[in-house]
């Protein structure tokens, strides 16, 4: 198993976010007003350009209303 950097942790995430943002059919605006979190903010967690490894809370709060949405999608 390879170990990744910091870097490709970050963009590996941020790129799965916007990948089922997208699928949820979720703007960044809709997504980032359910987790309750500043639209610079998710882009920067998109882009892979934020560090986020002291605030775990606000991607679980991303991942679960995209789940949310995803979820409604289905049904």
């Amino acid at each position: 198993m390879q170990h990744m950097n910091d870097t490709e942790l970050y963009n590996i995430i941020g790129t799965n976010i916007k990948l089922y943002r997208e699928k949820a059919k979720l703007t960044q605006v809709q997504l980032a007003e359910r987790a309750q979190i500043s639209i610079s903010y998710l882009s920067k967690i998109e882009a892979g350009t934020f560090k986020f490894i002291n605030d775990r809370v606000n991607v679980y709060q991303l991942c679960n209303e995209i789940v949310r949405s995803y979820s409604c999608l289905l049904y």
